[in-house]
């Protein structure tokens, strides 16, 4: 016959207490770390889904025939470029606001980073939706069309989301 288990000792009945290397989504960084990877997940799945979208407009633009090379409208041209630049700005500046709401210590949370990344690939994708239907529609020339929605394009592929705003400054 057995002793019972004296106190801090582990019955036969009682589970063995684990330790953080068991574990990882008990310790303090574990649910941090999870909602991280899932953020980083959706972000770089909106991303994709963006850089699609633009893509199949890049490529329909590139497809139509272009029209007799006439002088570039100068209203449409400067329009288009309009579109573009506050694509660009508005993008880029909703994804600050939304990291400065979710600031925690030295780094962003998980949730304002993929808001944030989700407002600017949004506005980025906008921009190339107006650049590709408006601009054209305005009159302006095809070339300019696609030079500038190869530029959406070429931004909307450098902000591949890296994850880094999530991770503290020293770690």
């Amino acid at each position: 016959m057995t002793a019972p288990p004296e106190a801090g000792e582990v019955g036969a009945g009682e589970a063995r207490p684990r330790g953080p290397s068991e574990h990882p989504a008990t310790t303090a960084d574990g649910p941090r770390a999870a909602a991280a990877s899932r953020a980083l997940r959706s972000t770089r799945l909106a991303w994709g889904a963006a850089l699609v979208i633009q893509a199949l407009n890049l490529a329909y633009e590139v497809s139509l025939r272009p029209a007799a090379a006439a002088a570039w409208p100068l209203r449409p041209a400067v329009l288009a470029l309009g579109v573009l630049l506050v694509g660009l700005f508005v993008g880029h500046t909703a994804r600050l606001q939304a990291y400065k709401r979710g600031w925690r210590g030295r780094a962003v949370t998980p949730g304002a980073y993929l808001r944030g990344n989700l407002l600017m690939l949004a506005a980025l994708t906008l921009a190339a939706c107006l650049v590709f239907g408006a601009a054209p529609a305005a009159g302006a020339d095809r070339p300019l069309v696609r030079m500038l929605g190869l530029a959406l394009t070429l931004a909307t592929l450098l902000n591949w989301p890296h994850g880094r705003p999530m991770r503290a400054a020293g770690a």
